[in-house]
């Protein structure tokens, strides 16, 4: 019995909808952009750009009080607005490595994407840190917030950062990689996904499941496409 590989019209469907998602997050951003644009000439227009500017400014340095702390209202858009822009860019850097620069190069199958997404996750925790040092955060203060951190994560979270480990196993082990055929627990599918927390495979009756990466790490799987395609 042979089980026929997702086509290449499939798989370029596929990074269609990626480009596509990341292309309506770019116009999002520049609709903003040029939103504000707007507002900010049309203010001036009508010559109440001083008064609404200043009420802006003192309103973003209201402080809000929580317990003995004191945070500004600055502080917290400043937080998000990195966040969000750095989220879009990093996104964008995965899909011109994963979709235009890797995928020309002579790499084993797998290994652009594990490169890309490897990437994606070390921009992330860089855009976390320039958001909190936008934020005015000290991270020399911060490092006992992770130290708390890091306890409550032993308690409470100890199955998200399993998957997430495993996760970065797939990656850069690739016993597991984007494309291959898999049989677990007697369903057979193709990996279309590996997350951060799960991987998505499209099963050969066309369902797909999310299968936690702990899963992919621990229980016995057959990968019928690890050494080739035939």
């Amino acid at each position: 019995i042979s089980f026929p590989l997702r086509s290449e019209t499939q798989q370029e469907g596929i990074v269609r909808q990626d480009l596509g998602r990341l292309a309506r997050q770019l116009t999002f951003a520049l609709s903003l952009v040029m939103l504000l644009i707007w507002i900010h000439t049309t203010l001036g227009l009508f010559a109440i750009r001083e008064g609404v500017y200043a009420t802006l400014t003192a309103t973003l340095d209201y402080q809000i009080t929580i317990g003995s702390a004191r945070i500004a209202v600055s502080s917290i858009v400043a937080f998000v607005l990195t966040l969000l822009l750095g989220y879009l860019a990093a996104s964008l850097t995965r899909a011109i490595l994963g979709e235009g620069i890797l995928p020309r190069l002579k790499l084993a199958r797998g290994l652009p994407n594990a490169i890309a997404t490897s990437t994606h996750y070390v921009l992330l925790v860089l855009v976390f840190l320039l958001a909190l040092t936008a934020a005015g955060v000290e991270l020399s203060k911060f490092t006992i917030l992770t130290g708390a951190f890091g306890v409550g994560l032993g308690f409470g979270l100890q199955n998200v950062v399993n998957n997430f480990v495993s996760g970065l196993i797939l990656l850069f082990e690739r016993p597991v990689r984007v494309g291959d055929l898999l049989e677990m627990k007697g369903v057979i599918g193709e990996v279309t996904k590996i997350g951060f927390r799960s991987s998505t495979v499209h099963a050969l009756d066309g369902s797909d499941l999310i299968i936690p990466n702990a899963n992919l790490i621990s229980e016995q799987v057959t990968n019928w496409t690890l050494k080739d395609t035939r």
